[in-house]
């Protein structure tokens, strides 16, 4: 009964279905317990998975399909009701029951590949899509299942004016506009829950890129209130810095990166260039993800600037540089974390035997002194050995021309994910800089000229180029390797472009000099006393009966102790039999006293 051919629908269903899973903040269905949603009550016959209930509804789907190939309309009264309640009850209304969920994309798909395909007049077409946006709007509105009111969206958004044609003369499928007012009020509703949002940006971006292939003279959302309408909508998504409550910020950031993407294929500079204004706003705002600035970027590149607008085009391309360090620069600091932790856990002893996990166990110790992917599966044992062995000595075809590179190991797969990590966001950026090829426009490098920051422009392109070919080599057999060459790419591209930037927590670059980081002494620290404290105040500490003292010195061999011009500082001491009494160096001691000298013994 269902198709089974996948369409491009059902794909687009599937990637924000995940997002939906991966983003659970968006919405609290804990608050509510399952009975509490509202189900359409079907007949019992619609649930019988008896033979006999099953060759029952397949009768009646056969008798639909004739009414639906029916050339001549009006429809009887007959034909019409019975289409009309088949339509309700035993196509969607079974699909909102929770039992009943997972029939939505087959459902969608069978429509769409079967039950449209067999309409024959414009009347009966617009017959069975009246039904369609009266249930699915009924359903997004209601207190249904969460996933029943966002699938129900996303049908309302595939619907058709005209579907597309791929044979004889290719034509794109025509949107139904009237969905669009539908779908932006539903995504500006306070009341409305986020998956249901989701789904309208999913179907408002449907309708642009759609509109966007459209010859210039025929796009129907640019110039009129549907392009303010989206422009508005929009913006105000992008602009919110802050998730309202119940969202996520990672589900925020995912909207934001939908809107600004919406933006961007609409085209449209907006009144007074407040588009321009918003997505290089949000380009430059160090708080934001990178994700959200990446497409930022990338949006600048596909608006369609006017030859007199009024915009400083190479502060603009030199801020887009900035992001694109600073992209790969994060990538860099996620990977060397990550490195840190491998490490860190590898030293963590596990179980009773205290054996640690990772080098020792499947590296070195272990497996008699072969690491993993380096001696044992890397050039010792079958690199320069089995070369020898078939390349030169046995003549295998090829092996000496192209040298056994090493395997990368079983996570060979985290170089990927960084090269497909960069390359994505450094290509976002580029093409802010140069436009998109497919939508005839040329970014930011067209608002310049000879003279007026052309070069400055035409080296961030270059610089960006470098380091998009060093990680779309395949030659990288170590995460090491990548790091390494992409370290100096960026830092070439600093170097070359004057970009300085910085992650948080960075280190800063100590000068050679320590002190040049000491605070200037205050101006009355010269000013204070320099002179011993007096006797009475020092410690009274008892002398030792083995010290002598210190030897005695010419003053005028060492300097004074205080200010010579201060005599009155100065105490005559208790005894002058004894010159060091007052000396209030001496009631600490020497710390290294001379050791006494025996006395010579004398003759009786």
């Amino acid at each position: 009964m269902l198709g089974n051919r996948v369409s491009y629908f059902g794909k687009v269903f599937t990637f924000t279905v995940l997002v939906c899973f991966v983003v659970s903040g968006w919405y609290h269905c804990e608050a509510q317990e399952a009975g509490a949603y509202r189900e359409i009550p079907v007949p019992d016959e619609l649930l019988d998975q008896s033979p006999e209930g099953m060759r029952a509804r397949s009768a009646k789907e056969r008798r639909i399909l004739d009414i639906l190939r029916n050339d001549s309309w009006p429809l009887d009264a007959q034909q019409r009701n019975e289409l009309d309640r088949w339509l309700k009850v035993d196509f969607f209304a079974v699909m909102t029951r929770q039992d009943h969920l997972d029939q939505w994309v087959p459902r969608r798909q069978d429509f769409e590949n079967r039950l449209m395909k067999q309409v024959r007049t414009p009347q009966m077409r617009e017959f069975v899509i009246g039904i369609t946006r009266q249930v699915n709007e009924a359903i997004v509105r209601g207190n249904f299942h969460p996933a029943a009111r966002y699938n129900a969206m996303l049908w309302l958004g595939d619907l058709n004016t005209s579907d597309p044609v791929m044979f004889g003369t290719p034509r794109p499928a025509v949107p139904m506009i009237e969905m669009l007012r539908f779908m932006l009020d539903e995504l500006t509703n306070p009341q409305q829950i986020d998956p249901v949002r989701v789904a309208a940006l999913v179907g408002v971006g449907r309708h642009v890129r759609l509109d966007r292939h459209l010859p210039a003279g025929s796009r129907r959302l640019v110039g009129n209130a549907a392009e303010a309408m989206i422009v508005n909508a929009m913006l105000g998504l992008a602009e919110a810095k802050e998730p309202p409550e119940g969202r996520s910020p990672e589900a925020h950031a995912w909207m934001q990166r939908r809107a600004i993407e919406i933006l961007g294929m609409l085209g449209s500079t907006g009144q007074g260039n407040r588009v321009v204004t918003v997505l290089e706003q949000t380009a430059g705002d160090d708080s934001l993800p990178i994700a959200v600035r990446c497409s930022a970027a990338d949006a600048l590149g596909q608006l369609n600037y006017p030859a007199n607008i009024q915009i400083n085009a190479v502060e603009i391309a030199k801020r887009l540089g900035s992001i694109a360090v600073l992209a790969c620069r994060e990538e860099i600091k996620r990977v060397e974390n990550q490195i840190a932790r491998d490490e860190a856990r590898k030293k963590r002893p596990v179980g009773g035997g205290g054996m640690p996990y990772g080098d020792d166990m499947y590296g070195g110790d272990m497996m008699g002194g072969m690491p993993f992917g380096g001696d044992m599966y890397g050039d010792d044992m079958y690199g320069s050995g089995y070369d020898d062995m078939y390349g030169s000595g046995m003549g295998r075809p090829g092996a000496a021309a192209k040298p056994r590179r090493k395997p990368r190991g079983p996570l060979g797969y985290r170089i990927d994910l960084t090269r497909r990590q960069v390359k994505n966001q450094l290509l976002q950026v580029k093409r802010g800089l140069t436009g998109h090829e497919n939508y005839a426009t040329e970014g930011l490098a067209a608002l310049t000229a000879a003279g007026n920051g052309q070069e400055d422009v035409n080296l961030l392109v270059t610089s960006l180029e470098a380091i998009i070919k060093v990680v779309e080599s395949p030659d990288h057999v170590t995460m090491d390797e990548l790091l390494t060459e992409l370290r100096a790419s960026v830092q070439k591209m600093e170097d070359d472009c004057g970009i300085l930037v910085s992650l948080p927590g960075d280190d800063l670059d100590l000068p050679e000099d320590p002190d040049a980081f000491l605070d200037p002494p205050p101006d009355d620290m010269l000013d204070l006393p320099l002179d011993p404290p007096d006797a009475e105040d020092s410690l009274d500490v008892p002398a030792d009966p083995l010290d002598p003292g210190l030897p005695t010195e010419d003053p005028a061999d060492e300097d004074p102790p205080i200010d010579p011009d201060e005599p009155e500082q100065f105490e005559e001491p208790s005894d002058p039999a004894d010159p060091d009494a007052s000396d209030p160096t001496m009631e600490l001691g020497d710390p290294n006293p001379p050791l006494p000298v025996p006395e010579e013994p004398t003759e009786p």
